[in-house]
């Protein structure tokens, strides 16, 4: 799915998922409560009805914050809220992993109905495994700042003695930093594909998405890279709007501060949008990567399987024409013999005939030479010398006729 597609259908997506701003709000209310309750008691504790306060209010002052420090002692208390603060910086981390699980399987399951249910079920079911994978990445990320530290103090050479004048200093920062941050991001990046290939994949072995998504993102290096830097210039967009426009309210009064309480608390909401606004166009984007290649996978097994299939139809075909040929010299054999049987017989029923017609033939001949004798010249009173000679037989016509063909 193009870029921009993807990142106007994931607005859409964030706007029919108001609950799941709203579960990502209260969390971070939560959060926030927890680490201004012991602030606002110390502060009460320490500074009670003073209106040295009230000289922050304006604008920050270093000078008018020193001086409330020194005069107050807050600073130890500031320090013991400070290591509570990392306590609660480390809780504000797992959270945001837990409720990613949620996010991801609706996005996954998008455009069906939200359900809290199938949100929480999510958030556990994927919980351990995101947070695996976020420490893998955590590990290369420190490799990778470990490894720009190093090429920033090869470039700084001696420090800042080495360079003309702070320009040079300033540019070595510019340009490692910059480099820096792109490669950083180009691994967030990654980090979020590894996620949803988990999530959509349902992989107990994480190392397959961890490493899987380094080679998708790269195939598809401009479309993912662009999506990443369109939803980084939204927030970059709205963390501008948020200072033009908190400049502008006066925190002098009663309705100024409650003005920039609300301006802070909508510009919390839209960068908790603008979070998922990330997660769900990359989902898309993903989705229709994933639709590219299914299609591209069933295409070459629809390839295959022709292929597969003319190759049985091509040996089945083969088989059958040997079958015929081998049918039609079983026939061709059959009528062979049937032809030399019938030939035989012929043969011999043809002798049989022949000599059944010479005796019947000869049989007749004797009738009709006694006969004609008996009627017309009988022979009884003929001498018996003169008998025997009438008693020679005339052979029959067909001995004759067959005596006439050899000749």
């Amino acid at each position: 799915m193009n870029f921009i597609i993807a990142y106007f259908k994931g607005i859409w997506h964030v706007m029919k998922s108001g609950k799941v701003v709203v579960i990502h709000y209260l969390a971070l209310l939560i959060l926030a409560l927890l680490a201004t309750l012991p602030f606002m008691r110390l502060m009460d504790a320490k500074v009670g009805n003073s209106m040295a306060i009230e000289k922050l209010l304006p604008d920050f002052d270093y000078t008018v914050y020193k001086d409330f420090v020194n005069a107050t002692g807050v600073d130890s208390a500031f320090a013991a809220i400070g290591n509570m603060g990392i306590g609660l910086l480390v809780l504000f981390f797992i959270l945001s992993i837990f409720l990613t699980g949620g996010v991801l399987k609706i996005y996954k399951n998008a455009p069906e109905r939200f359900s809290l249910q199938s949100f929480f079920a999510g958030c556990t079911y994927y919980f351990w495994r995101l947070l695996r994978m976020t420490i893998y990445f955590l590990m290369v990320h420190v490799a990778v700042g470990a490894l720009f530290s190093f090429i920033y103090t090869k470039m700084i050479g001696g420090g800042f003695d080495d360079f003309g004048s702070e320009v040079g200093y300033i540019d070595v920062i510019i340009k490692v930093g910059a480099v820096y941050l792109f490669v950083a991001a180009w691994f967030f990046m990654v980090h979020d594909y590894a996620k949803i290939d988990m999530v959509h994949r349902d992989r107990t072995l994480i190392t397959r998405s961890f490493w899987g998504a380094f080679p998708l993102v790269l195939r598809n290096f401009f479309n993912t890279l662009l999506l990443y830097m369109l939803n980084a210039l939204t927030f970059a967009g709205i963390v501008v709007l948020y200072f033009y426009l908190s400049k502008m309210i006066m925190t002098d009064t009663p309705q100024g501060i409650a003005l920039a309480l609300v301006l802070g608390q909508a510009f919390v909401i839209a960068r908790i949008a603008v979070r998922l606004l990330n997660m769900a166009s990359a989902t898309l984007v993903y989705k229709g990567i994933m639709a590219k290649r299914n299609k591209k996978i069933r295409l070459a097994e629809e390839a295959e399987e022709a292929r597969l299939q003319a190759i049985r139809d091509a040996e089945e075909e083969a088989i059958r024409m040997k079958k015929a040929a081998a049918d039609a010299e079983y026939q061709a054999n059959i009528a062979a013999r049937k032809a030399k049987l019938a030939g035989e017989a012929a043969a011999a029923l043809g002798t049989s005939q022949i000599a059944e017609m010479i005796q019947t033939e000869t049989e007749q001949n004797l009738v009709d030479t006694d006969s004609s004798i008996s009627t017309e010249n009988p022979i009884a009173d003929i001498p018996p010398t003169e008998r025997d000679a009438l008693n020679v037989v005339k052979p029959p016509s067909i001995i004759t006729d067959l005596f006439d063909e050899e000749e």
